[in-house]
């Protein structure tokens, strides 16, 4: 009954802190650029293509709730951004069919990318991740969850952290 006890335990340890823990564990900037991205036209690159500029970076499902009710502020902050310092890349590691659904059924504008690596592998496990990289590569913010903002609040955010 001991050794029940005791295995039971190790296993309640084991997955609470490879799956609850892993959820909020800190992303690095040597995962990020190491993700081979692809664009709509099924183009690969990484984020290596972007040095030299701040990059806000999106990790979502489409299957995520709060991830699809960031989206339309995520748009409107897209279009409104400074093109000259920002790029923005918003991506999920699904299958271009289920990544071109939720682009159209709402119009964005912004452009989405799938990750030929996958989330999980590389310990992204909670949606949506946003992580904010300056122009020299270095991780400067990361949120875990839905952001509170609106479009304009989001901008004033992104913008303070140029300085």
């Amino acid at each position: 009954m001991f050794w029940i006890a005791i295995t039971a335990l190790s296993i309640g340890v084991l997955v609470y802190f490879l799956y609850l823990k892993m959820d909020k564990r800190e992303i690095s900037a040597k995962t990020l650029y190491r993700f081979r991205l692809e664009n709509g036209l099924h183009e690969t690159f990484t984020l290596n293509n972007f040095k030299g500029k701040y990059i806000f970076v999106n990790c979502w499902q489409t299957w995520c709730g709060p991830c699809l009710q960031e989206m339309p502020m995520l748009d409107s902050a897209f279009q409104k951004r400074d093109k000259d310092k920002w790029v923005f890349v918003v991506i999920t590691d699904e299958d271009w069919e289920k990544i071109n659904a939720v682009q159209a059924n709402a119009n964005f504008q912004m452009p989405f990318y799938r990750s030929k690596s996958s989330f999980v592998a590389n310990g992204i496990a909670a949606y949506p991740v946003s992580i904010v990289l300056n122009d020299k590569g270095e991780i400067i913010s990361q949120n875990f969850g839905m952001l509170p903002y609106n479009a304009t609040e989001f901008l004033n955010y992104l913008n303070q952290l140029q300085k």
